[in-house]
């Protein structure tokens, strides 16, 4: 049974997944364009002007100076390059997978949208993790003395967020789940259709013929039915009175 009806209660899940999906299409060209630009460009560093906790400067006499987050914003460099080279390949991944996918949707085709699903939902398990490793180092280690309050409203920010892009992907395994009913309907009728035509199932000695252990009647199997022969002599019409009483 599908988890979804209807997507936002206004429009079916068909509309629903044709516009996630489109979104997601400008979304992993545009995520390949700026992969492909950061991996031209390695020496540029987006992140340059970013402003590094004082807990992660190399003269600093903070526990967390060596942590992996610190060490991750000291070389910011090299892992944005790390990072542009996987995301180029999970977005080309993605992409291909949406283009299937809008394939199978708009052909009422279940198989094509199972791909995109998987994808999908790697993805926002990627984003979960990465959500909570934020949240663990706001409260945790509070870079920059951040306050509780901060670090919480963030934390909501990203529930929220997250809560959404899981609210998208279960329209995608909605539509799924209906297109898999409706061929299963269709398979069930084609059966129910061709059993009577069945000649394995239709011999008589096939203990699955549904007639298998009746009684026999003296024409079943043996011979034909009998042929009507008209008379010689039929009588005219002229020649029937049907005020004649019968003898």
């Amino acid at each position: 049974m599908a988890v979804m009806k209807t997507f936002c209660g206004c429009c079916s899940t068909k509309t629903g997944v044709l516009t996630i999906l489109g979104f997601n299409l400008l979304m992993y060209a545009g995520g390949i364009i700026l992969s492909a630009f950061k991996l031209a460009y390695p020496d540029d560093v987006w992140v340059g002007d970013m402003e590094v906790p004082k807990e992660c400067y190399k003269n600093s006499t903070s526990e967390f100076k060596d942590s992996w987050w610190c060490t991750s914003l000291n070389d910011a460099g090299t892992v944005e390059n790390d990072v542009a080279i996987g995301k180029l390949v999970f977005d080309v991944v993605l992409l291909i997978f949406s283009i299937i996918a809008i394939y199978g949707t708009t052909s009422d085709k279940s198989c094509p949208i199972l791909p995109a699903i998987i994808g999908e939902f790697v993805l926002w398990m990627t984003e979960f993790l990465i959500a909570v490793a934020v949240v663990l180092i706001l409260t945790v280690y509070q870079p920059g003395d951040i306050d509780m309050t901060t670090s919480v409203s963030i934390a909501l920010l990203l529930a929220i967020v997250l809560v959404f892009l899981l609210y998208l992907w279960l329209c995608l395994v909605s539509h799924f789940q209906i297109l898999r009913e409706i061929e299963g309907l269709g398979k069930d009728e084609v059966k129910v259709m061709q059993y009577p035509y069945d000649k394995e199932k239709g011999d008589p000695m096939d203990p699955l013929d549904p007639h298998y252990g009746d009684i026999p009647t003296d024409r079943t199997g043996i011979s034909p039915p009998p042929e009507y022969s008209p008379p010689d002599d039929p009588p005219e019409i002229e020649d029937i009175h049907l005020d004649a009483k019968l003898e």
